[in-house]
């Protein structure tokens, strides 16, 4: 027996599972031309974004995300979720969340976790 309950709206029409695009591309193909001008106008390299030892494409620094999250309207808070110094073996790691919330609705729109530590290479 096929459980049909997810499969249908509340007045028994056929719901989607397939997204749709909520924006058109005409308001897609802007966006992307906003961002453009944006990173060639206000983007500094060397400072906003950069090359990693190794890696051929440009990489987003931290200043330059700053900005990104200053344009979007995201407030950042950061959070180290977990930590080991130890002094005498000379080890240290961290790992770090940090979570987007909107300015203009309060809503957290992402959260994303990194860790690092002292015997990375890069």
């Amino acid at each position: 027996m096929t459980d049909t309950r997810l499969a249908r709206r509340e007045d028994g029409g056929a719901l989607s599972v397939v997204p749709t695009f909520a924006i058109t591309l005409a308001q897609a193909r802007e966006r992307v031309k906003a961002m453009q001008e944006f990173v060639k106008e206000m983007m500094v390299d060397g400072v906003d974004f950069g090359r990693i030892q190794g890696i051929q494409k440009p990489t987003l620094l931290k200043p330059g995300a700053e900005k990104l999250c200053d344009i979007y309207g995201f407030q950042k808070t950061v959070e180290v979720t977990h930590r080991v110094e130890d002094w005498d073996q000379g080890f240290f790691m961290y790992e770090v969340k940090v979570t987007l919330t909107s300015n203009a609705s309060g809503y957290v729109e992402a959260e994303g976790v990194g860790s690092c530590n002292r015997r990375e290479k890069r």
